[in-house]
């Protein structure tokens, strides 16, 4: 966006801005960083998937390790064990794909209980990219996607 400076009043106490466009957000000049609150860098991942620098923190979301991947190679910078779903919702819904509606309502409620931690990824993702692990084979419907689905949410929303 294109700011001429004699438009914005704040801009014309500050020496050296003329009526010339500014090329950049002026805000931006003054250190300012304005950023919404909702705006969060979470991505998701395979963790099969090779790791790189832009993943930030890694979190693996998965109640069990990944068959056939080491610790060294996942490059997991925190498991978080406690909020992925039960091993009886986890079977449950793997039974049947198309209870995955029913699923993730119910993966949202037990998501409530654990509040704290998903605040340390919130938290986490204010400050820098943070990638959420999955080893499903299935990438639009895994307990990795309903997740991000229930972190983007506000906090006060039910499903």
């Amino acid at each position: 966006a294109m700011i001429i400076a004699s438009d914005v009043g704040i801009l014309n106490n500050f020496a050296g801005f003329t009526t010339q466009p500014i090329r950049y957000h002026w805000y931006w000049r003054f250190g300012l960083r304005l950023r919404k609150e909702s705006y969060m860098p979470i991505k998701l991942k395979r963790i099969y998937d090779e790791a790189s620098k832009s993943d930030g923190m890694r979190i693996l979301v998965d109640r069990l390790w990944p068959r056939g991947i080491s610790k060294e190679r996942a490059q997991v910078d925190e498991w978080m064990r406690d909020i992925s779903p039960s091993n009886e919702l986890r079977k449950w819904v793997h039974e049947d794909p198309s209870r995955w509606a029913e699923f993730k309502r119910k993966y949202f409620k037990d998501l409530r209980e654990h509040e704290e931690a998903l605040d340390v990824i919130r938290k986490t993702a204010k400050r820098k990219t943070v990638t959420l692990l999955f080893a499903a084979k299935d990438e639009k419907q895994n307990n990795a996607v309903a997740l991000l689905e229930y972190l983007k949410k506000p906090k006060s929303s039910d499903p």
